[in-house]
C-alpha cells in the first residue's frame, strides 16, 4: 500500500523497493519504478525488466508479485498476470541479507526504502503458477459486495421491496454480510419483513443472496 501516489520511495526521488535478495552487486530486487510506476524485477547494478501494463500508481492496498523461471518473467497485480521482456541469463550472488522494503546498496547502506506499508510477504524457490498466484490474492483481499433493490422502497402499508446482495468475486467459503435497516423518523408504521438488523449469508461458490 503506497503512502503517496507521487513518490514510491521514502527518499522521495528514487524507486521503492518491495523486496531485495542479496543486494550490492549481483543480488536481485522487486520494486516500483519511480519514473512510470511500473513493477520491476532487476539484478542490482545490472539487468532489469518491467511490467508492460501493470502499474502501481494509487494508495490502495494491492497484491503484487513477480515470478521468474529461466528467462521468463511474469508480474502480477491483484491476481492478474502481466508479461514482461525476457530476463537475460545471469547468475545472482547473495552476499548480504535480504530486506523487505529496502536494499543493501554498494555503500553499505539500506537504500530506496518503500514509502508505504507491506504485509504478508512470501518468497519461494520456484515459479508460482497462475492459479496458485490467484489463490494467494483471494486469501489477502476481501470480496467486494454490491446491494441492489428490485424496486422503489414501498411506503404504503404492507408494501414490500426485495434486495439482492451480490458477491462480485467468489470465494470458497460462506460470506456473512451484516446489515442494519434504517428509516427516517418521519416514516410511521414501518413494517419490516426481516429484522431491523442481522446478517445475510452468501453461500460458498454462489454469487448472490436475496
Amino acid at each position: 500500500k503506497r503512502a503517496s501516489a507521487s513518490f514510491a520511495s521514502y527518499n522521495g526521488n528514487s524507486n521503492g523497493t518491495i523486496f531485495a535478495g542479496g543486494g550490492r552487486w549481483g543480488g536481485y530486487g522487486f520494486w516500483i519504478q519511480q519514473s512510470d510506476n511500473s513493477l520491476t524485477l532487476g539484478q542490482f547494478m545490472g539487468s532489469q525488466v518491467t511490467s508492460s501494463s501493470q502499474l502501481l500508481n494509487d494508495t490502495n492496498w494491492h497484491h503484487v508479485a513477480v515470478t521468474k523461471s529461466g528467462t521468463t518473467v511474469a508480474f502480477y497485480k491483484d491476481g492478474v498476470a502481466d508479461s514482461a521482456a525476457a530476463f537475460p541469463a545471469v547468475t545472482f550472488n547473495f552476499v548480504v541479507p535480504s530486506y523487505i522494503g529496502g536494499w543493501y546498496n554498494p555503500d553499505g547502506l539500506v537504500d530506496n526504502s518503500f514509502f508505504g506499508s507491506i504485509d504478508e510477504v512470501r518468497v519461494y524457490n520456484r515459479a508460482v503458477p497462475d492459479f496458485e498466484m490467484y489463490a494467494h490474492f483471494e486469501e489477502t483481499a476481501p470480496p467486494v459486495v454490491s446491494v441492489t433493490s428490485s424496486e422503489r422502497i414501498a411506503y404504503e402499508p404492507n408494501g414490500t421491496t426485495q434486495f439482492t446482495i451480490t458477491r462480485i468475486r467468489s470465494t470458497a467459503s460462506n460470506l456473512a454480510i451484516p446489515y442494519q435497516m434504517l428509516a427516517s423518523t418521519a416514516v410511521e408504521n414501518v413494517d419490516y419483513t426481516m429484522s431491523p438488523s442481522g446478517s445475510v449469508t452468501i453461500p460458498a461458490n454462489s454469487n448472490s443472496a436475496v
